[in-house]
């Protein structure tokens, strides 16, 4: 399995949670939804195309 997909799974299992679960974690909830967003950021950067494909996202970052 790619971590691509592995990051998607873990996402989609912590997203489903957090739904099951409204009042669940306080103080820590706005840090896990950060953490949430870097891992789709990078789900996103595994499965763009490579920078040397101009159109690809990564090609127009930066």
């Amino acid at each position: 399995m790619a971590i691509s997909d592995t990051l998607f799974d873990a996402i989609e299992e912590i997203r489903d949670d957090l739904a099951s679960h409204p009042g669940a974690y306080g103080a820590v909830r706005p840090q896990i939804e950060a953490l949430l967003a870097e891992m789709e950021r990078v789900q996103f950067l595994l499965d763009a195309p490579p920078p040397t494909d101009r159109g690809g996202p990564a090609a127009r970052s930066g």
